[in-house]
């Protein structure tokens, strides 16, 4: 079918050429007195001629010859009218009828905004069997068009480096006044990190609604994190340039992958630029795992002398920067494949030169080139919606692994011993659900939670809270068990769901009771994996 374009040109056309034939006939016909009746002047004679396109033919009624090109005229005027009309009808309706459709489907995902990660997305989901809609803005008009009562998923990447509101207004004003028909999901992209932490905090200090599962995310740090799991551990020196945003979080995901993993040694890491002591400084204060598992060193430059690094992640803000120390920095160039990590934001296409699905335009140095954009690593489902939820969740294991670890376990000698993307869903499900309620027992003792960079101590949980929230957790669990289908028994026995702990607390061993304590005394720290501390609420006035 032609396009629209085509259609127009086509209707122009012929409306151009009904005009041409009605003047050239009419300046024939009008003739004697009928020229004396009608006049033959020029905006006479093209008043006349619009008249056929209405079907209106008054000088014609006086009969006589009428010449050929004005016969055409009289019919060829009517159909671009007709046809301009049809037109008309099928763009208004169609535009209906799309919206009628749209407001109607169900389970699709809806991306908002104009932004490169907005169009990065949405062509990410575009997968045969998935509806994607657009819109531009996020209005309440705009998602009710968009069918947000039966969307399941709903992405805010408008563009909130000019407008610093927009996501999360979206979010607090649309989202949470429109009633949702299905259960949602709702990621906003904020791009400043500490307000996204901050928001998290708040999200998770409620109760979760079936209805929605809303999140904030910051594709900075998604893009690290990514980054970091792509890629086998390291096990030599790292070096990192650039301490923003980007280049922290490598570090901090580099010591969380570290903890699972330890040497003999702690991971020796050199951070390059002309505030890496400030930062380390700032990092080390606030990220524990930071200082138990790395060696950190730092330098102005580096022009300093750096070990032959086992990788390099060149992170400046400034990605042209990054580019050229990337290609001109030869004593970095003496690790393996994909030692050399060059982060881009706007210039990421320019990795396909080195590494496109076409064939390489330019040399990557035996593969240890590898030039990565945030949009491409961040910018995908799977990515998004590993919610705080599933970060602590994963952080729970994660720490209960490292503490079995400690003791002497072996990775493989029990089902839970494993990584996070090996363990079993069900025990997956088990540690979300202890996440879940992680803001329901601070509120308990008179807690909540705030970004671990904030101003203030955090708190410290005393014996009496531990005991307290210890018990509440055994419950916690307790009652997921026993609605589950699980029994007393003594032995454990996974087939006929019978537990030894499915009793009450004070019926439980002290070692079991120490189980439950060892999961409140980690709550500290694995809250601190995912950027919160928990701060004291003063006295309600």
């Amino acid at each position: 079918m032609p396009s629209a374009a085509t259609r127009i040109a086509v209707v122009a056309l012929l409306g151009a050429l009904s005009l041409a034939f009605g003047l050239w006939g009419y300046s024939e016909y009008l003739v004697g007195a009928r020229a004396e009746q009608y006049g033959r002047g020029v905006l006479a004679m093209t008043y006349d001629t619009l008249q056929l396109f209405v079907l209106n033919f008054a000088p014609m009624g006086d009969g006589g010859r009428i010449p050929w090109p004005l016969e055409t005229a009289r019919f060829l005027a009517p159909t671009v009218t007709l046809y301009a009309f049809i037109e008309a009808a099928h763009t208004i309706f169609a535009d209906r009828w799309r919206r009628w459709r749209i407001r109607r489907v169900k389970q699709h995902a809806i991306v908002v905004g104009q932004t490169p990660e907005a169009l990065e997305l949405a062509s990410t989901l575009g997968v045969p069997g998935r509806d994607v809609v657009r819109v531009d803005s996020g209005t309440l008009d705009e998602l009710e068009d968009a069918g947000i009562r039966g969307a399941q998923v709903l992405y805010l990447c408008a563009e909130d480096n000019l407008d610093s509101a927009v996501n999360l207004a979206v979010t607090l004003t649309r989202i949470g006044g429109t009633r949702i028909g299905t259960p949602l999901k709702a990621y906003a992209h904020i791009s400043d990190p500490a307000l996204a932490t901050a928001l998290r905090a708040r999200r998770l200090g409620i109760a979760a609604s079936p209805q929605l599962r809303l999140d904030f995310f910051n594709l900075q740090e998604l893009a690290a994190r990514e980054l970091v799991r792509r890629q086998p551990m390291v096990s030599g020196p790292v070096v990192i340039v650039g301490l923003g945003r980007f280049g922290r979080r490598v570090l901090i995901e580099l010591a969380l992958l570290w903890r699972l993993h330890p040497g003999p040694d702690r991971l020796a890491v050199r951070l390059v630029g002309p505030d890496a002591a400030r930062a380390a400084g700032e990092i080390t204060g606030h990220w524990r795992v930071v200082r138990e598992s790395c060696d950190l060193r730092c330098a102005d430059t580096l022009d300093a002398e750096v070990p032959t690094p086992d990788r390099v992640y060149l992170c400046d803000e400034d990605e042209q920067a990054a580019l050229r120390t990337g290609l001109t920095a030869a004593s970095l160039w003496r690790g393996g494949t994909r030692s050399v990590v060059i982060r881009l934001n706007r210039l990421g296409r320019h990795g396909t030169a080195f590494h496109g699905p076409g064939g390489e335009l330019l040399d990557d140095l035996d593969g240890r080139l590898w030039l990565i954009g945030v949009n491409e690593l961040a910018c995908r489902p799977a990515v998004i919606q590993e919610d705080l939820l599933e970060h602590l969740a994963r952080a729970i294991h994660e720490h209960y692994v490292a503490e079995q670890l400690a003791t002497g376990e072996a990775m493989g000698v029990r089902p839970t011993m494993c990584t996070w993307e090996e363990l079993a869903e069900h025990y997956r499900t088990a540690s979300r659900d202890q996440a879940a309620h992680i803001g329901a027992k601070l509120r308990m003792i008179g807690c909540t939670l705030a970004p671990s960079d904030g101003d203030g101590p955090p708190h410290s949980l005393s014996a009496d809270e531990l005991e307290l929230l210890a018990t509440v957790e055994h419950q916690r669990w307790l009652d997921e068990r026993t609605s589950a289908g699980w029994r007393y028994g003594p032995q454990r026995d996974d087939e006929r769901r019978l537990h030894p702990s499915v009793v009450g607390w004070d019926e439980l061993s002290e070692s079991e009771r120490d189980k439950d304590r060892n999961a409140i005394s980690r709550l500290p720290d694995i809250l601190n994996d995912v950027g919160l501390r928990i701060v004291r609420l003063g006295p309600p006035n």
